[in-house]
């Protein structure tokens, strides 16, 4: 029975991970597409006032100010997105389960995907641009939600079990960030086809199967209850973030001084969070944070702008292509050391 519980949890793992990836962090790979959304002309029109004409702008490249300024608030908008909806899709995967969290936010995310190919493929400047934004935004409002979802799923399989934990939280967060290559694939595959909006298209599909696939797989899998022996299991099993982590640290340090943690913490999923949230500690991480992403999405929005300036449009094309590439590679195979230590160091004291 262990054995199959086992096998069930790691079945669980790889399909969450096979979702995250697929519908994950996505939007941050945006860059990859830039290039052929130049060439279509998205936004293009905006250059008439400075008398622009298609003719005068160089081929997968920007014709005017006012055209990167709506592009990188395009981005700018998917990007929040995709940060700001952790909160909300968190809440809603508590309160109305991470089955129907993952399931509207794949449905989002199909959507996503099919009203990118078409942009892709209108001849009609302005539906282009219009159906290309809508579709970004989608991708980006339901990033958070199919991690959530896809994540709590799984560890209602999990149960108590620290290794396929370890797994799950590190390799999870690996292919959120490693998703961002999904539009560097649309954007190889349009290299051959000569235009990527097909594969957006097919990949729609591919996610909808995906989901069907994890769907019947959870339906057919008993949940493992959690104890309640140890009142960190249900922090790790009801979220999965840094929150926890210091949410736990601080219960280590009640533990030592009282000898027990208080079970009021525990009583119920409906317990308030914001006493524990809303605190100065989270509040300077989330400053920092918001910070960070703020400096991190201005230059994925601009990094061919800027490479522009050093290089020649070769090189800062090759440059550009190449980051898009390394950025999610390195992000999963930091995964696998990180794994190791997460195992070192779960029934750790100070973890």
């Amino acid at each position: 029975m262990a054995e199959t519980t086992s096998r069930r949890g790691g079945q669980s793992v790889i399909f969450a991970c096979a979702c995250i990836f697929a519908m994950g962090g996505v939007v941050f790979g945006l860059s990859s597409l830039y290039p052929s959304m130049y060439e279509q002309g998205q936004w293009e029109f905006l250059c008439d006032k400075d008398n622009a004409t298609a003719s005068e702008c160089d081929a997968g490249q920007a014709c005017c100010q006012d055209q990167i300024v709506q592009f990188s608030l395009v981005s700018s908008v998917a990007f929040l997105l995709a940060d700001a909806g952790a909160a909300p899709w968190g809440e809603a995967a508590d309160r109305l389960g991470a089955e129907l969290c993952l399931g509207v936010s794949v449905g989002f995310s199909c959507t996503g995907f099919l009203l990118l190919g078409l942009g892709l493929s209108l001849t009609s400047l302005g539906a282009a641009s219009w159906t290309s934004s809508v579709a970004l935004w989608l991708l980006g409002v339901s990033a958070p939600g199919v991690f959530d979802g896809a994540l709590l799923s799984a560890l209602r399989v999990i149960g108590n079990d620290v290794k396929l934990k370890a797994y799950l939280t590190t390799f999870s967060s690996a292919v959120f960030n490693g998703s961002a290559i999904v539009f560097a694939l649309f954007q190889l595959a349009g290299g051959v086809t000569g235009n990527p909006g097909p594969a957006s298209i097919v990949w729609s599909v591919v996610c909808a199967i995906l989901w069907g696939a994890f769907a019947l797989f959870m339906r057919a899998t008993p949940t493992v209850k959690v104890t309640q022996q140890d009142p960190l299991s249900f922090i790790q099993a009801a979220r999965v973030s840094a929150v926890a982590l210091k949410f736990k640290a601080k219960l280590n340090t009640m533990r030592s001084a009282r000898g027990r943690v208080p079970a009021r913490i525990f009583q119920t999923s409906e317990t308030p969070l914001a006493p524990y949230l809303l605190n100065k500690s989270n509040a300077l991480m989330m400053l920092f944070m918001g910070s960070f992403t703020l400096i991190s999405s201005f230059y994925l929005q601009t990094q061919i702008s800027q490479l522009g300036l050093y290089f020649d449009d070769e090189a800062a094309s090759g440059i550009s292509s190449f980051f898009n590439l390394a950025f999610p590679l390195l992000g999963f195979l930091v995964s696998f050391p990180t794994v190791v230590l997460f195992e070192r160091a779960e029934d750790k004291d100070h973890y």
